[in-house]
């Protein structure tokens, strides 16, 4: 597999899932543009890149604001003339039932998870169709998009209409040459994932032990696993796949 010359953006890509798919992009030889909204997880994940000898970049945006979406990718093209690969990867979670969802909840969630994927992708439409054929897009969605949780009543939703739009997205794109793909982990050892089970279950160590015991295959899983996955429907390898989402999840839809 080879990205050389390609120009890749991932959102939310300082940490967890997004920096292991942006460090291994830039490792198979493409340009990296990640953008976030903490300068200190930037500079981290930027260290990381340099003790690599890795190109990355970081551009301050929050995805679930247009101009921010808009200025990102202008600021891309500006720099490196074009764009390739996105990685829409920024999101937001919760754990509330439907119940103690209140519409601020609902909206936070909403417009940071499935809003942000809706303009990363828009704005990406227009550079990605100046590249010509062989562009691709992957959505971050979750196993959670199969199934009934009975709980994370917002979140869940959000999933499931990514998947949607990604089935859309790419019937709209096709004739273009750009694959649209999305990736659906389980639970997965990232700095998110840790402080949600801070703060819905008895502590890190309880909720991934709960975790672990829900997925046949009997553990969580580490992000370069789903990096792995998220790279190779977005390189040339994936070049026949496109609409569908890749289910990176431990056997747990299969129960």
């Amino acid at each position: 597999m080879s990205l050389e010359g390609k120009v890749s953006v991932v959102t939310g890509g300082t940490s967890g899932i997004g920096a292991e798919t942006a460090l291994l992009l830039a490792r198979h030889g493409s340009r990296v543009v990640v953008c976030g909204r903490s300068a200190e997880r930037a500079e981290a994940f930027l260290e990381r890149g340099r003790s690599e000898g890795l190109e990355l970049e970081f551009v301050h945006a929050d995805c679930s604001v247009e101009d921010d979406v808009r200025q990102l990718f202008a600021t891309v093209v500006e720099r490196h003339g074009g764009v390739d690969k996105v990685f829409a990867n920024a999101g937001f979670e919760h754990a509330e039932n439907h119940e103690d969802t209140t519409k601020e909840i609902w909206d936070r969630m909403i417009a940071n998870d499935l809003t942000s994927s809706y303009m990363t992708c828009r704005y990406a439409i227009a550079p990605l169709r100046a590249r010509g054929p062989g562009g691709a897009i992957c959505v971050m969605s979750s196993m959670v998009a199969s199934i009934a949780y009975g709980f994370a009543a917002a979140f869940i939703p959000a999933q499931a209409a990514k998947e949607a739009m990604v089935r859309n997205l790419s019937a709209e794109l096709g004739p273009s040459g750009i694959r649209v793909n999305g990736i659906a982990p389980g639970s997965t050892r990232t700095p998110s994932l840790i402080r949600f089970f801070e703060l819905y279950s008895d502590g890190a160590e309880a909720g991934e032990k709960w975790a672990a015991e829900r997925h046949p295959i009997g553990r969580i899983a580490e992000p370069d696993e789903t990096a792995e996955a998220v790279v190779f429907l977005l390189s040339d390898d994936a070049s026949f796949v496109t609409g569908h989402t890749l289910r990176v999840e431990g056997g747990f839809c299969s129960q």
